[in-house]
């Protein structure tokens, strides 16, 4: 795996804004938000850092997001890490419930 420091970002903020509006109990959560974009930001120094590839898809992984879960539930996150341009593309934050 290559030295990760120095990717940049797509689409943050725009992944965030629909995570926002379709979970807004969560992202309501002061704590479970400040989480949420410091994990985030955090993938610029290792975006492989606690994230799983999705069976199938080279490019895509997965992480459940330390630190926020609440109600029963727990903030995921969907992304791209495209290693030939240095980039992370966040695809999407949900909410999920935990198993019982």
């Amino acid at each position: 795996m290559p030295d990760a420091d120095g990717y940049r970002f797509t689409n943050l903020r725009e992944a965030l804004g629909i995570w926002e509006y379709n979970e807004p109990a969560s992202a309501a959560i002061k704590e479970v938000r400040e989480r949420v974009v410091n994990w985030a930001l955090d993938r610029h120094t290792d975006p492989y850092q606690g994230a799983k590839r999705v069976d199938g898809l080279p490019n895509v992984w997965f992480s459940r997001i330390p630190g926020t879960q609440h109600d029963g539930q727990m903030v995921c996150c969907q992304f791209w890490i495209m290693e030939t341009t240095r980039t992370v593309r966040f695809d999407m934050f949900s909410t999920l419930s935990l198993p019982i």
